[in-house]
């Protein structure tokens, strides 16, 4: 337990975490240039947080409504992914898809209401695709793609509002979604020995559905809130 007081606020915060992992990897060797590549991983993350905001006035604590609460957030993420490697000649290449399923329960309660709960469910495949091509025995050239998924983190999520102090409060968005991050990459590299290296690229990235920080101000009413 940890407590610390702030101006007129005591801050009571204790969190406990469990967190399993599994995973598997398989390699095949195809003759003397190709592999082929396969695994699984599951994740699951148990976070319960407790939070006890008051005021303090001649010793007596005043429970504010707004930032005392109990938290259970469950995260579970199940991923799939094969990938091939080969070279043909002058051409090298990798071709990969990945597949991620992510399952979110969050359940909160304050001093108002009991164990809400908000469900969220998201998946997709993720393929990426590397290419490379040897210009000459000192150079090549590459040009690389992938597609991946940014989730919002546990905290980002949770809707109660956690106070640091009277006049700052963060509060967590439960309708965030993921964004994706397509990225492109074209490559050239040369090198000579020890002595001469060059490797200038080019990078060309979009995003879908970013996620941001908003900040507002409070009126007092909302800062004292019990």
């Amino acid at each position: 337990d940890n407590e610390l007081t702030v101006k007129n606020f005591a801050i009571e915060n204790t969190n406990t975490q469990k967190t399993w992992i599994a995973k598997a990897d398989y390699e095949l060797p195809i003759g003397e240039k190709s592999k082929l590549e396969a695994g699984a991983r599951y994740d699951d993350k148990n976070s319960i947080t407790d939070n006890e905001y008051a005021e303090t006035t001649n010793n007596a604590y005043i429970p504010i409504k707004s930032g005392t609460s109990t938290i259970d957030y469950i995260e579970k993420i199940s991923a799939f992914y094969v990938q091939f490697k080969s070279k043909f000649d002058k051409l090298g290449y990798q071709l990969g898809l990945r597949n991620e399923n992510t399952g979110i329960d969050i359940i909160y309660s304050d001093l108002d209401t009991q164990n809400q709960k908000t469900t969220k469910n998201y998946s997709g495949f993720f393929p990426t695709v590397f290419l490379s091509y040897s210009l000459t025995d000192n150079s090549q050239i590459s040009l690389n793609y992938s597609k991946r998924i940014n989730r919002p983190r546990g905290f980002q999520l949770i809707p109660t509002q956690r106070i640091q102090n009277k006049s700052s409060r963060f509060q967590g968005n439960a309708e965030l979604n993921p964004s994706y991050v397509n990225s492109f990459e074209l490559g050239y590299n040369y090198s000579k020995g020890n002595k001469i290296t060059l490797n200038p690229t080019l990078y060309y990235q979009t995003t879908q559905d970013n996620i941001n920080m908003i900040v507002r101000e409070i009126t007092d009413t909302q800062t004292n809130e019990r």
